[in-house]
Formats: structure tokens, sequence, C-alpha cells
């Protein structure tokens, strides 16, 4: 009863607008919702009021849910700086720096966590995680194995389980423990994609084509999965799906130059050189600084 418990802290805030507990609780509950923005003002207000630390790793979980790296990153650092021995500034670290790929960092993060706090789950994901970005399998592997056997029926330890599963091409078992944890939470949209991409990869492209739409055709369309529909048209050649997708993610994001980019490639396989040049002179519009939109506009 979510919406019922916001209208109560609204009713609690206008009585004490300067009680921090409320406007944390109020911030929890509007990201539940989905209202991303009015949840990241509320902790950014609460974090110009005085250092909490909570709020501020609120705010860039917020961004790293957007894939807004560099501003996770940068609260980040600003965590380990207020403690270098906190496990859970240093597990946020070690994430952001995976996402900028800097996993022999995120290496070191992750030991120092379980140092710091031996046996902690969520460090050894992150250290799976690095080790596998670094190409050492097996001991990525050996890692989850070995959370598996102590937290059997943990969503992250199985998710992560199905992530290498599907890293390492075994499709089959990942698909696995994917419909076992959708099971569990059919409405989780990441455990739905990686579904989708796993079905892809191993061949049985209809399926996971058809999982994409479904996501992407929703009120709330998944932009992950247009991204996926647009570059499967683009591999394939499929010109005007290529273009009905990158339009709808344009829609979204239209000061994104990259997107302009993208419908400018799409429009010159196309032979429409007008609509191309109108696309890259979009981007250069939102973005006059980079150099590549003004080379697309050249060529």
């Amino acid at each position: 009863r979510k919406r019922e418990a916001l209208s109560v802290m609204d009713s609690l805030l206008r009585a004490e607008p300067a009680n921090a507990s409320y406007r944390r609780s109020r911030a929890k509950v509007l990201s539940e919702l989905g209202r991303q923005e009015e949840a990241k003002n509320e902790w950014r207000h609460l974090t110009r009021k005085e250092a909490d630390a909570q709020s501020l790793l609120n705010l860039g979980w917020a961004h790293r849910r957007e894939k807004n790296y560099d501003a996770a990153w940068e609260i980040a650092a600003t965590l380990v700086k207020l403690d270098d021995k906190n496990p859970t500034f240093l597990r946020f670290m070690a994430n952001q720096e995976i996402e900028r790929q800097n996993y022999q960092n995120a290496l070191r993060l992750a030991q120092k966590v379980l140092l710091l706090a031996p046996g902690d789950r969520d460090a050894g994901l992150t250290l799976s995680k690095a080790l596998f970005r670094l190409q050492r399998v097996r001991e990525a592997m050996a890692i989850i194995r070995g959370l598996i056997v102590a937290h059997p029926d943990n969503p992250a330890v199985q998710y992560r389980w199905a992530e290498l599963l599907a890293g390492t091409k075994q499709y089959d078992q990942a698909l696995f423990y994917f419909d076992r944890l959708l099971q569990a939470d059919p409405g989780n949209a990441i455990y739905r994609m990686n579904r989708a991409h796993a079905l892809y990869e191993m061949g049985r492209y209809d399926e996971g084509i058809a999982e994409w739409k479904a996501m992407a055709l929703q009120s709330a369309p998944n932009l992950d999965a247009l991204r996926r529909l647009r570059d499967d048209a683009f591999n394939r050649k499929g010109w005007d799906d290529a273009l009905a997708w990158q339009m709808r993610l344009i829609v979204d994001s239209p000061l994104n130059p990259a997107g302009w980019e993208s419908l400018c490639n799409i429009y010159r396989e196309l032979g429409q050189l007008p609509k191309a040049l109108w696309a890259v002179e979009r981007a250069i519009a939102v973005d006059p600084i980079s150099i590549n939109a003004y080379y697309m506009k050249a060529e």
C-alpha cells in the first residue's frame, strides 16, 4: 500500500518539514513507486542539510540504476573519503569501478571488504564479477559455487550464477536459473532481459525477440529492450524496423546525441541522405562539442 504510505508521509512532513527521518522514508517510497526524480530530489535535500551518508548512498544507487555511472562513481568516491573502512561504501565503489572497466581496482576493493568483513556475500558477488571481467573464469565460478552452498535460496547469488553460466555459453543451465528467478519474481525486468539475451545467444532468436518486444511495448517501455531490438534489426539489415525502434528511443531521450547519430546511420543505409543530414545536425545541436557528429556530417 505504497501510495497510501506516501500520503501519510506527506501529512507528517507538512506537520514537521525538518524531520529527516520522515523525508528518508518518503524518498524510499517514491523510489519504490518508480518516481525516481522525486526520490533523488529528496535525497539531495537531505545531503545538503547534513552529511547524510545513507541518503548519499541511495542517491548513488539511483544514478547507477539510470546507468549514470559517472555520477554514481563521484558519489562512491565521496563516501569512501568519508569512511574508507566502511564495507558498504567500499562495495559500492567496487561496483562503480567495474562499470568504468577498472577491474583490477574493483578486485582490490572487494578483497579489502572481505578482509574487513569475512564472508560478506555481496563482496563475494562483486569479487566474482571482477575476476570474470579479468578473464579469471575458474576463480569467479569457484566463488559463486561457494556462495550457492552458503546461500542456496538467495536471488542475488542465483542471478550471478545464471549470469556466469550465460557468460560461459552454458545457456541451458543459465535458463534454468533465470526461469527459477522469474517464477519467484515475475515482474523483474533485469531477469527478463537476461533470459531473453540467453535465448537469443543460443540461437532461439524468435523467442528472445518476442520477450524484448513484450518489454518494449509496455506503457513504460524498457529502454534496454528497445536497444536490443534496434541492434538486432540493424545487424540483420532490417532498416525499417531499426528506424522504428530508434525513433522510439529518441522520443525517450531527445538530448542524447548518440541516438541522433544512430538515426543518421539508419537513414544512410536506407538511402535517405537529406534525413540523415537532418539527424546528424540534431546530434550537433544537442552536443556541439562532439567531433564524431561533425565527421559524420562531412561524410
